[in-house]
């Protein structure tokens, strides 16, 4: 079986489009948050809004790299 190697940025978006995709599950099946349970935060505040912003970032980046 052949060994697909990951770039550092790839790796990285893989792991945060993971994460995001994990959240929307669970936020749809259970109604639970993850990332705001894992950040320790009832409202969105400045970290959490990273945290989205970076899952989007990288499901944009994973999109590109899937089509171009």
């Amino acid at each position: 079986m052949a060994k697909f190697k990951m770039k550092p940025l790839e790796w990285v978006a893989y792991l945060l489009v993971s994460i995001g995709a994990l959240n929307w599950g669970l936020a749809e099946v259970l109604n639970f948050n993850a990332v705001d349970w894992l950040l320790g935060l009832v409202n969105l505040t400045s970290y959490s809004i990273f945290v989205y912003g970076a899952v989007g970032l990288a499901g944009a980046y994973s999109l590109y790299k899937v089509w171009f």
